[in-house]
């Protein structure tokens, strides 16, 4: 989805800005006053960014979402037509629903206790790998889906700015600044609606493919 892209590409320049600022500020000479106002100043703009950037990313998801309930209509209103074959993929797609809000939820319940210091980053993760497999196992047979499921929702471990591993943990949680993380949940929050949308309308194109 082009709109998604264009707000991933936002969030990498706004944390680009963190960084960069970051760098700027160590690098001068001068007053120590001044560094830490031009520093104080340079986190506030970033802030403001990521503001920005899940507002949008939010106006995204409610998009999703409606979209996402139009295609379920669409089931609905095929198996009332042709119960008999259109039940299997209604099945699927109703188990896709659940799965996804189910998982949003979890991703909003810890997003409200990252902020207030708390939250189980080693269950979140799980709750990622669990969604993950079974969005591949119940829409299955579809070679690129699967590889964008596995892409969007990959936990594994990553490198540094120094070309090191790290964890997916500490790339997620502790390499950037807890606002900005809060960010990150917003965008898997973003990526469940997509994936979830593209998934159900795959399955329905598959009731069209066999003629259903």
């Amino acid at each position: 989805m082009k709109t998604t892209f264009l707000f991933t590409l936002t969030l990498v320049l706004a944390l680009g800005l963190f960084s960069c600022s970051s760098k700027e500020t160590k690098n001068k000479s001068g007053n120590e006053a001044k560094e830490q106002t031009k520093e104080a100043s340079s986190e506030d703009a970033t802030k403001r960014a990521m503001a920005q950037v899940d507002e949008s990313l939010l106006a995204i998801i409610k998009t999703m979402e409606e979209d996402n309930a139009a295609t379920y209509r669409q089931f609905e209103c095929a198996v009332k037509q042709n119960p008999e074959k259109i039940m299997l993929w209604y099945d699927k797609a109703v188990s896709i629903h659940k799965a996804s809000n189910d998982f949003y939820a979890y991703v909003q319940t810890f997003k409200d206790d990252y902020a207030r210091n708390e939250g189980n980053v080693a269950i979140l993760k799980g709750k990622i790998n669990e969604y993950r497999e079974f969005m591949i196992e119940i829409t299955g047979f579809s070679p690129a889906l699967d590889e964008k499921l596995r892409q969007t929702f990959s936990t594994a471990n990553d490198v540094n700015d120094e070309g090191e591993p790290i964890s997916w943990e500490d790339a997620m949680f502790n390499e950037i600044p807890k606002y900005a993380c809060v960010t990150l949940l917003t965008k898997l929050q973003n990526d469940i609606r997509y994936c979830e949308g593209r998934s159900i309308r795959y399955l329905l194109s598959q009731t069209d493919a066999l003629n259903y």
